[in-house]
C-alpha cells in the first residue's frame, strides 16, 4: 500500500469536514474551505508538531496532491501537503470545567 512520507519540514494534514447542524453534508463546491485538520505525517525536519494534532492552517495553505485508486483508499480526498510554518496554531480541547475564555468586560 503507498502512502506520503513528506520531506524536509513539509506535513501531511486531513482537513477536517464538518457536517451542517441539521445533518446534511454541504457539496464540495458549496463549502468554505476547511481551515482545521489533523496532522496525519510529519516530515523529519519538523520538530514542534506531531501526528494526531488538531490544527488552524492559512487558507490558501497547502497543495492538494494528485492520489491514485491507492492512495485515496487509505486517506480519502481531503489531504493537503504544506509547510510546517503555515500552521498558525493547534486547537487544543480542554475538558475541565475551570478552563474557560477569559471574558474582557468594557466599563461603560
Amino acid at each position: 500500500m503507498q502512502r506520503f512520507e513528506p520531506y524536509g519540514k513539509r506535513i501531511v494534514v486531513q482537513k477536517i469536514v464538518e457536517k451542517e447542524r441539521s445533518g446534511l453534508l454541504v457539496p464540495r463546491d458549496a463549502q468554505k474551505r476547511a481551515l482545521i485538520g489533523r496532522v496525519l505525517h510529519v516530515g523529519p525536519e519538523v520538530v514542534d508538531i506531531a501526528p494526531d494534532q488538531i490544527v488552524l492552517f492559512a487558507q490558501f495553505s497547502g497543495c492538494s496532491p494528485y492520489m491514485n485508486a491507492d492512495l485515496q483508499k487509505a486517506y480519502g480526498e481531503d489531504i493537503l501537503i504544506m509547510n510546517d510554518e503555515d500552521i498558525l496554531c493547534f486547537v487544543v480541547q480542554d475538558v475541565s470545567p475551570a478552563a474557560k475564555v477569559p471574558q474582557e468586560t468594557v466599563a461603560a
